[in-house]
């Protein structure tokens, strides 16, 4: 075909530049550098194309001569598309050449602005497709979050896998839901406070409306123990008149325990309970 740089084994290269077929033959072991159709250019100083790689196609061809540093092009199948920031173009050069791969590319067709609408995700442009290690930023609308409490997600186009791994599924956003435990925290500390409040409110009336002190029988502390019975003196009829005559000496009393007044705060606590 015409308009194609070209080389045949190892005997040389043609040009249609005159519109015209014509090969120049060089040497055993040397070869023309691209385009060129002059003997005198022939140099031993040449690149071997590699193998081409899966789902794609080399220009030019494997096994072609060309001269050294020359650009080699891949041009990948229907649905395959080198990685993300990888150029289709690649450096001839050495013996040993390694040609960047085709990946499948990521189908993103149906993710239309009305579709992402739907899915409460902020419209954008998407291009029809992502290509392997492409990445994707996806924002949620306004009070909106992803399933897992973001308000963006990234996703990555993987083609270096099945079909199945190419695919991306955006998953859509969904309602924020409310605080719930943080309303019932506010709504119990209003409360306490609240409780506070009317307590310290009552102790103030309670205390404006007291003429005077309010007196309480309260019962005996726990360490005030009762006095124990006086003994019985026998009647002095049947007692004989000798023993009558013995003067005995009465047993003092045990002391008794004074008893602690009650505190001011009882007194407001029990006059608070009955008002």
């Amino acid at each position: 075909s015409s308009g194609i740089n070209a080389e045949y084994g190892a005997i040389g290269t043609y040009s249609d530049s005159t519109g015209t077929t014509e090969c120049t033959t060089c040497s055993s072991g040397t070869t023309l550098s691209t385009g060129s159709t002059s003997s005198s250019n022939c140099t031993t100083d040449y690149c071997t194309v590699p193998s081409t790689p899966p789902n794609s196609g080399l220009v030019p061809p494997t096994n072609s001569r060309v001269a050294a540093g020359s650009s080699v092009t891949i041009y990948c199948e229907d649905g395959y598309s080198v990685q993300m920031g990888q150029s289709n173009e690649f450096k001839c050069e050495g013996t040993t050449v390694f040609p960047p791969l085709c990946y499948r590319t990521c189908d993103l067709s149906m993710y239309t602005s009305e579709s992402m609408l739907q899915k409460n995700l902020i419209a954008q442009t998407l291009s029809s497709k992502a290509v392997h290690k492409e990445t994707l930023n996806i924002s949620c609308q306004e009070g909106y979050e992803t399933p897992a409490e973001f308000t963006w997600e990234v996703y990555t186009c993987i083609g270096d896998g099945d079909e199945m791994m190419s695919k991306i599924m955006i998953a859509p956003c969904e309602k924020i839901p409310l605080p719930v435990l943080l309303i019932v925290c506010i709504c119990l500390s209003v409360l306490i406070v609240f409780i506070v409040v009317f307590a310290v409110y009552c102790n103030v009336r309670a205390r404006r409306g007291r003429t005077g002190p309010l007196v309480v029988d309260a019962p005996p502390s726990p360490g005030a123990m009762p006095s124990p019975p006086k003994k019985r003196t026998p009647s002095p009829t049947y007692v004989p008149a000798v023993i009558q005559n013995i003067v005995r000496r009465e047993e003092p009393p045990p002391p008794r325990q004074p008893q602690r007044e009650p505190s001011p705060d009882m007194y407001d606590t029990i006059a608070n309970f009955f008002k």
